[in-house]
Order: C-alpha cells, then structure tokens, then sequence
C-alpha cells in the first residue's frame, strides 16, 4: 500500500519515539533475546509492538504511550502485544490496543506471574 509523505513521516517519527521512549526501560530484539520489538512495517494509523519479557508490562508504560507519546498523533493507534512465544499457550498473555482516547485491554490473568496479578492496568 503506498502512503503519503505526511502519513509516511508521521509514521517514521512515532516509530522513533516509541523506540526511544522503550530503551529506556529495556532492550530491543526482534529475535526474542530483549525485551520488546517494533514492527517494522506499515499498518494504516497503527504501530505494533511485541513485548517480549515481562520487564516492560506495567501501567506506567502502557499509560505513557497513551498520555504522552499519542498526544503528539491523535488519529494512531499502538498496539501492543505480550508474546513470550510460550509453545503451550499459542495466544498471547495480553494485548493492549491504545488510542489517545482509550486503552482496551485483554489479560490473561491465569498466565500472569504472582507479582503482576495485583497491578492495575488501565
């Protein structure tokens, strides 16, 4: 699908600051050795992102994208997906899918680690 400029620079930049704002509080790996990865290719207004450790899966983070980094592109959508490629359970753990306006969420509670299990997500 070919993209304008303005949809194509737009999209480079929140990938930019989505990567930024993620090393911060972790590693990059699309090979499953860190913590999260970008999805490098173009979805129309969205950004995917894997988590792949549960280093990264807390409200602050979810919250930040949501406050801080989509106030800048209102009409985006970050999706953000929890995959531990766990070979037992082929669905992910959880999935958030985060709009300047909203978060919907999906959590597998049962899959969750007991230090999770508390933490309130938006």
């Amino acid at each position: 699908m070919a993209m304008s400029r303005a949809i194509s620079d737009e999209w480079i930049e929140l990938k930019e600051i989505l990567e930024k704002f993620l090393r911060s509080h972790g590693a990059e790996s699309a090979f499953g050795e860190g913590d999260f990865w970008i999805v490098d290719e173009f979805y129309e207004f969205q950004q995917k992102i894997y988590f792949t450790s549960w280093k990264l899966v807390k409200p602050n983070i979810i919250e930040y994208i949501q406050r801080e980094i989509l106030k800048l592109f209102t009409n985006w959508i970050v999706i953000v997906v929890v995959d531990l490629s766990d070979p037992i359970h082929r669905e992910p753990v959880a999935w958030f899918r985060i709009s300047f306006t909203e978060i919907t969420k999906f959590i597998n509670s049962e899959r969750l680690p007991p230090e999770l299990k508390d933490l309130m997500f938006p």
